[in-house]
């Protein structure tokens, strides 16, 4: 079936040829990953070439042979031609004639080179590496080159062509002066052509020659060549697949599959060359080894909580691996990854930006070139230490106990979300605390959530008690809520997260009690989110039934473990606190928030609660945000509900009273009616009445200045493009009266609003029409520069200016005598200096503004007009 061959026997009987089904010479790449295989690959041969009594055995080579029926055939033929042959001299000699006859054989089989060639399955990476190192070590002859000859590539011409023009020009190593064989080729070399740089097969063979000259150096050649042809140093067991009665249908499956082991197992088949040559002893499980487990058990674990996408568990296992091993280097007493900028020194600096990198390292990453995950060697893990027996014994156990073998984790699982939805261990749903730890797209809260799984799994585990189900829930309950409201998007960051949860392992049955301990420091969590924890602790050990009804509105999507307010809402009732009084409120901002998940754009809910009076605030519940007032947002950190208005006891007195006036079942209604009858002059009411001014603010903020002047900001700054919110609402007003058909302003038509990028310039409401051939436009303005002094608010703050858009008829004698009468009749005066030109009135309320664009228009409409641009 197989016989023992050097690359030399094998090249001497057949062609070799890397047929098109293969891929590209993946040793020569350039990334991490295959620099590391051609280093040390090469330097094994090296050290196998220097030592004379050692050998390198490379495994199985396995292909087809094709050719080899031909010779069979051939020799078949050679025969019944000679018998035939016998037959006629026999005849001849009965006739009395002499007849020559002679067979000659084709040169190639009386040489004994009949040319079959091998085409490899598996094993073309190690053969391609072999031809290289037996071109860089080959003394030079006409009978070397030719069989050397033998070797090409059929992925692309440009392979073939490079290896035999490779091989009629020898380099001299000798000449090299500083330049690499590659440079030497490239640069140098006549018979190089340039379009095979485009070749990812040939670059890879000109990085493994330089890697090939980097370890040899050039130097004892005859004896390193003579140590792999005459020695027979470097072999391989040879195995022809046409011996097995293998179909190509089957050759192409299997070569689909088998051109690379993955990153796991290569990984899995080094831990267990290592444990082995180390005698090193990992705990056992019942009767089986890890080893055993993970074929078995364990895989199905995997395979229940594997990516959909996937075919194969490897990724999600060496991602567990490998997140694991974070977990641990994070850790270790020596790993600091912290240092201030501005007081440590260079030194110091430096080490801990070392130590974050290492490991980020770690974490599972995509490579944003080969869009593979980055590689990370074995003696990575060797060298920070990660392979010691209490870390593998831990990460093992942690498989064993999300397996079947220790805890049924499906049942268990199914009995923790029949009592809250939001915690789930394992199983399809990306919310899993597993399958999350295990996915592609993991995140640091990830890893601290399954941290805090494995630490309860672990502790039980050690102690042979029964897994409490109850003190399960409360123990992830907790930590759930402290990692959903913490930021954790960095490696010092991480670190203290699990090192607290890992302080705590002591704590996993009893965390409330903990809790209600007076030195409580949970460093590494959010200090707000820690007080609301020990606050809940509180009550939930005088009464256990505070556990549910907190677990109730914690789970809540917007909320997500943050209700510290809805405590502190319900402690504003005149009645005793109780779980009656919390829901009253937990239920109504529950299902408000549930609105603004369900609708983004609503804002009855920002209208509503600006109804309502805020000590010491001049805009309400809104609050400052640099030089901004901000409605509130749902996710920004710095403009969040949760984070500023739910924090604020001016802001949670205003909205206890708003939710005083509204009922449960009748959330959205009710708001709009306090909307619609909210009557207070000045810059809230036209917010309240105007949905659109809330949404015109691109970020929810807004620049005030005073009643009077309010900019609605587009982004965060008044050089952004942004409106003026008077002019604006009035804007909005004049559109939804001629939608409902309720204002006529024939022959103007509403045009858009003047946007500016300038505090300085004026944004305005426009309407437009063509009269008498000629544009004319109305400028609907609010100014606060109108505002007289000892005034709150400006009487006459509004303006409305009649406009030529011709510049070049801007003068008052290009505006038509019936215009300017029209215009003059209804109280517009004409204004005349370097900003301004045209006819203008000023009005004191939005509704004057109306009244008198009706009569205008009304009686505009009278003029001659083209009737296609009246509408």
């Amino acid at each position: 079936m197989s016989s023992n061959y050097t690359f030399w026997d094998l090249i001497k009987e057949h062609r070799i040829e890397i047929p098109i089904i293969q891929r590209d010479y993946a040793q020569g790449r350039k990334n991490t990953q295959s620099t590391e295989i051609r280093k040390n690959f090469t330097q094994q041969i090296k050290e196998v070439l220097d030592n004379k009594q050692a050998t390198l055995h490379l495994n199985f080579v396995y292909g087809k042979l094709n050719g080899k029926q031909n010779a069979v055939k051939l020799a078949e033929n050679k025969e019944a031609v000679k018998s035939m042959l016998e037959a006629v001299r026999t005849y001849s000699r009965n006739l009395e004639l002499d007849i020559l006859c002679e067979v000659k054989e084709p040169q190639a089989i009386r040489n004994g080179n009949f040319q079959s060639s091998f085409v490899p399955l598996d094993g073309q990476q190690r053969l391609t590496t072999l031809f290289l190192l037996h071109w860089y070590l080959m003394p030079q002859s006409e009978e070397n080159s030719t069989i050397l000859k033998k070797f090409s590539y059929r992925i692309r011409p440009t392979s073939k062509d490079f290896c035999e023009a490779l091989i009629e020009n020898k380099v001299e190593l000798t000449q090299l002066k500083g330049a690499t064989i590659s440079m030497k080729i490239k640069n140098e070399a006549s018979w190089f052509y340039d379009y095979w740089k485009n070749d990812p097969t040939v670059r890879g063979m000109l990085r493994m020659l330089d890697q090939i000259d980097e370890t040899f150096g050039g130097e004892n050649q005859e004896v390193y060549w003579s140590r792999l042809v005459n020695d027979r140093a470097i072999t391989f067991e040879f195995l022809d697949l046409d011996n097995l009665k293998l179909t190509d249908e089957l050759y192409v499956r299997m070569n689909a599959r088998g051109v690379a082991l993955t990153p796991f197992e290569n990984f899995k088949a080094w831990l267990i060359e290592y444990l082995q040559e180390n005698q090193i002893q990992v705990a056992k499980f019942g009767q089986k080894n890890w080893v055993e487990l993970m074929d078995t058990t364990w895989t199905d674990l995997f395979w229940a909580n594997k990516d959909d996408d996937n075919m194969l568990i490897d990724e999600e296992v060496m991602r567990y691996f490998r997140n694991m091993m974070q977990i641990f280097l994070v850790q270790q007493d020596n790993f600091n990854p912290e240092a201030d900028n501005k007081r440590d020194t260079p030194e110091k600096i430096k080490n801990a930006q070392k130590q974050r990198d290492t490991a980020a390292l770690l974490a599972t990453q995509i490579d944003k070139e080969t869009n593979e995950y980055k590689y990370i060697p074995n003696s990575f893990y060797l060298e920070h230490n990660l392979l010691t027996i209490e870390n593998l014994n831990e990460l093992f156990s942690s498989i064993q106990n999300l397996s079947k073998q220790s805890f049924d984790m499906a049942k268990l699982d199914q009995k923790i979300q029949a009592e809250d939805r939001s915690i789930s261990l394992i199983g399809k749903d990306r919310g899993s605390i597993f399958r999350r730890f295990i996915d592609k797209e993991t995140s640091y809260s990830d890893k601290v959530l399954f941290y805090a799984l494995h630490v309860f799994l672990q502790k039980t585990s050690q102690s042979n008690g029964e897994l409490e189900t109850d003190a399960l829930r409360s123990w992830l309950r907790v930590i759930r809520n402290l990692v959903e409201n913490t930021t954790i998007d960095s490696v010092p960051l991480f670190k203290r997260s699990i090192s607290t949860i890992k302080s705590l392992e002591d704590q996993t049955y009893h965390i409330y009690e903990y809790l209600n301990e007076d030195k409580v420091t949970l460093v590494g969590f959010d200090g707000y989110q820690r007080a609301e924890e020990i606050l809940k602790a509180k009550y939930i050990l005088m009464d256990q039934s505070w556990e549910n009804v907190f677990l109730k509105y914690e789970n809540h999507p917007y909320f997500k473990g943050q209700i510290k307010f809805l405590i502190e809402l319900a402690e504003l009732e005149v009645t005793p606190m109780s779980i009656v009084v919390f829901e009253k409120y937990a239920e109504k901002m529950a299902a408000i928030f549930d609105l603004k998940l369900d609708k983004p754009n609503t804002t009855k809910f920002e209208r509503a609660l600006l109804t309502e009076n805020v000590d010491n605030s001049n805009t309400g519940y809104l609050f400052g945000v640099n030089s901004n007032q901000s409605f509130g947002t749902m996710n920004d950190a710095k403009t969040s509900w949760k984070n500023k208005v739910f924090r604020s006891p001016e802001r949670l007195k205003a909205i206890k009273s708003l939710l005083d006036k509204i009922g449960v079942n009748n959330i959205e209604a009710d708001m709009q009616k306090i909307c619609d009858s909210y009557d207070m002059p000045g810059w809230k009411c036209q917010v309240v009445h105007t949905p659109e001014a809330v949404t015109a603010c691109g970020q929810r903020m807004i620049r005030y200045w005073g009643e009077n002047n309010i900019r609605l900001l587009g982004s965060s700054a008044t050089s952004h493009y942004h409106s003026e919110l008077f002019s604006y609402c009035l804007d909005q007003k004049i559109r939804k009266l001629l939608h409902s058909k309720n204002l006529d302003i024939s022959p103007f038509r509403i045009g858009n609003y003047e946007y500016v990028r300038s505090a300085s310039h004026h944004a305005y409401a426009r309407l437009e029409a063509n009269i008498n051939s000629s544009k004319y436009e109305l400028h609907l303005h609010f100014d606060h520069n109108n505002l007289l002094p000892g005034d709150t608010f400006m009487p006459f703050p509004y303006e409305i200016a009649f406009i030529n858009t011709d510049k070049m008829k801007r003068e008052k004698q290009y505006y038509p005598p019936v215009i300017r009468e029209a215009l003059e009749r209804n109280g517009f005066i004409w204004k005349d200096n370097q900003d301004v030109q045209g006819y203008w009135i000023s009005a004191s309320t939005d509704e004057e503004i109306l009244t008198k664009l009706n009569v205008l228009t009304n009686e505009l409409s009278q003029v001659e007009c083209e009737p296609e641009l009246i509408k």
